[in-house]
């Protein structure tokens, strides 16, 4: 039954190497074996974070034919 994996990022950010490290390898694991994870405490500041999601909200508002001619 697959989940999504959940990282602590405060320990790759706060954290020591060994640390770093072994989120490093929590995620590679996460995207190349389930391909989604949930990054909780991932250093962004909240108006930062608000920001991202109005843009992305905008950007799925669009039309299809414009959503389609974005570059990847």
């Amino acid at each position: 039954n697959p989940h999504i994996p959940i990282i602590d990022f405060q320990r790759f950010l706060q954290g020591d190497m060994k640390q770093k490290i072994e989120v490093s390898k929590e995620l590679f694991v996460a995207f190349t074996e389930v391909g989604f994870v949930y990054l909780k405490n991932p250093g962004i500041d909240e108006e930062k974070r608000q920001f991202m999601f109005s843009q992305a909200l905008k950007f799925f508002e669009l039309p299809e034919d414009v959503k389609k001619s974005c570059a990847y």
